[in-house]
């Protein structure tokens, strides 16, 4: 059985490398925001994923939205569904689901999670100290509004951890990273809809400004994207409350 662990309010640093932070995936806002709860808890000498004990009202103060057992129960079902696809260099991937399980205990409003011990080279591999990880934090994540946003910020946080202030992506394989939906494909509709808010909003509230620019085009089709960022000489933190 593996420990259970309460949620510690003062765990807020969120770590990720490239791992996970290029993986194939999409979550909604809600699921995202319930991710970076859990991954915010995992020690750097962790060895082995804990069962967390989550309150259902810290759920509904994170995402901003009043929770019922319907609606915690479609919750857990979907992000239960919903699967994280790595690839390796070799040309190999490998697909999973992102939890062991989520228990849902309707005494006491809470929930008991467990990551799937696939999540275990890309979320227990930073003690090693060989693999450079983004640090990113709860107080910022909790203000974003934009479904994309996450995304975005988790990738140029572990960038920057590697000394870099510049990512270049091929525009297919930035929508393939982000599994965005056949609607959005069309570069304006994609540039509109998933570029230019989340990069606002990145802006506005955390503690890096990004700047887009084309960095090659086929004729009049974009064909890839820089990514231009920096750290803010004040860090926004000082002024969310």
């Amino acid at each position: 059985m593996a420990e259970v662990q309460k949620i510690n309010p003062n765990r807020t640093i969120v770590k990720q490398g490239d791992k996970l932070s290029f993986a194939q995936y999409t979550l909604s806002l809600a699921e995202a925001k319930f991710l970076a709860i859990v991954m915010a808890q995992i020690d750097m000498n962790d060895t082995e994923f804990k069962e967390y004990s989550i309150k259902v009202s810290d759920i509904a103060e994170l995402t901003n939205a009043e929770q019922n057992e319907t609606r915690l129960k479609k919750f857990a079902k979907t992000f239960q569904s919903k699967v994280i696809t790595v690839d390796n260099p070799n040309g190999d991937f490998t697909t999973f689901n992102w939890w062991h399980h989520i228990t849902y205990v309707k005494g006491e409003s809470r929930f008991l999670v467990q990551l799937h011990d696939y999540m275990k080279p890309i979320l227990l591999e930073f003690k090693k100290n060989i693999t450079p990880f983004g640090k990113s934090s709860l107080l910022y994540i909790s203000q974003m509004e934009k479904l994309y946003t996450p995304r975005f910020y988790y990738m140029l946080c572990s960038y920057q951890a590697q000394y870099k202030n510049e990512l270049e992506f091929e525009v297919t394989e930035l929508m393939n990273i982000l599994q965005v939906k056949k609607s959005l494909r069309q570069y304006n509709q994609f540039n509109v809809k998933v570029l230019i808010p989340a990069l606002e909003e990145i802006n506005r509230i955390t503690d890096l400004n990004v700047e887009c620019k084309i960095a090659d085009k086929d004729r009049k089709k974009v064909t890839k994207l820089r990514f231009e960022f920096t750290k803010k000489e004040k860090d926004l933190l000082d002024f969310i409350s």
